[in-house]
């Protein structure tokens, strides 16, 4: 009978502790800048999308590495395939990223989940804009 008793703790113990992993790595539903952007980043040519209510389009949070990191200007939402590849050439010239923010409009974003998982990138969500904000599944 104990035994059977410290199997089932032993359960519950690991659930939770499983819960908790992924609650912990899930982004926290925020006000934060989204930059959606198109054209070339190099000539100060690019400009914000058009992202229309109900579109879906690919995002994610810049990963945590010495190139790819957000300076003090905090977390931004990149979306689009532009987007992401300017942010991660972003060291060849400094003024990139000022672009990519000085085009980011804020939104209330809701993350589901933790994304799709990409070693080189980070994870990814696909994200739908909707009138009161970004939704990221």
């Amino acid at each position: 009978m104990p035994f059977r008793h410290l199997r089932r703790v032993t359960w519950i113990a690991t659930c939770l502790f499983i819960c908790g992993c992924v609650a912990c790595s899930t982004p926290k539903n925020q006000r934060m800048p989204v930059a959606c952007m198109y054209g070339d980043f190099f000539s100060h040519s690019a400009r914000a999308r058009v992202w229309k209510d109900g579109d879906r389009v690919e995002c994610r949070l810049p990963r945590r590495s010495v190139f790819s990191e957000p300076d003090k200007r905090g977390d931004i939402l990149l979306c689009g395939d532009q987007t992401q590849v300017a942010w991660d050439e972003a060291w060849l010239k400094s003024d990139i990223r000022d672009q990519i923010y000085a085009n980011a409009t804020m939104f209330e974003v809701t993350f589901h989940g933790t994304g799709r998982s990409n070693k080189n990138s980070g994870p990814s969500w696909w994200c739908r804009k909707l009138s009161q904000g970004i939704d990221c599944e």
